[in-house]
């Protein structure tokens, strides 16, 4: 004989009675059933599958190592590329060196004869001076009247301009420039040839002086 728990007042009764005879609450067969299922049976759970967790652990173990092997990869090659980095450093300071030795001394055999050609250079120009002095005193005459406004290279391209327009001119007797420093008179070969050289906005024109 089995106890079950009658649906009304909740007490226990035999499964063969009809009735509870507490409260006379009619149990049902489709009720004993179910109170005969009572308490229900808990299924343990599933033990852990060791096998599983040794190859979890493997697979972990080794991932860990090869992780640990890069690692060590790593430092290996920065070692030896700091140290070809030092060496390389090395070897180029010292090539440096030499070559900046090798350029010092060129550079003092280079002075040397830059001196000496700046002295051949020095003399030369003395000459040149001396020929320009001269050139310069030939065409500008003994007794010229040159405006004060106007230097030596301000002759000298008038001059030029004068006989650039194939006007005659060998030498100057007087040049002056007006107030309004758009007009120069010239004169020339002792006063035989007379010029007025005129700036028109920038362009120059030659006119004969009658």
């Amino acid at each position: 004989m089995t106890l079950i728990l009658c649906q009304e007042c909740k007490r226990e009764i035999s499964d063969q009675a009809k009735a509870c005879p507490h409260c006379g609450f009619p149990i049902e067969e489709s009720f004993k059933l179910k109170s005969s299922n009572w308490p229900p049976t808990v299924t343990p759970p599933p033990l852990p599958n060791l096998d599983h967790d040794n190859k979890n652990f493997t697979t972990g173990s080794s991932k860990t190592e090869k992780s640990f092997n890069f690692f060590n990869l790593f430092w290996i090659f920065l070692l030896i590329f700091i140290i070809s980095v030092f060496f390389f450093n090395s070897s180029f300071e010292d090539n440096t060196t030499s070559e900046s030795y090798s350029t010092n001394n060129n550079s003092n055999e280079k002075t040397k004869t830059s001196t000496s050609n700046t002295n051949e250079d020095i003399q030369n120009n003395k000459k040149l001076t001396k020929e320009e002095k001269s050139e310069n005193a030939q065409l500008i005459e003994k007794d010229a009247l040159i405006d004060d406004q106007l230097n030596e290279d301000q002759v000298k391209v008038v001059i030029a301009f004068i006989r650039l327009n194939d006007y005659k001119c060998d030498s100057v007797s007087s040049m002056a420039q007006t107030r309004d420093e758009k007009t120069i008179r010239v004169n020339c070969n002792n006063y035989k040839y007379k010029y007025y050289i005129n700036d028109e906005g920038g362009k120059w024109t030659i006119s004969l002086s009658s």
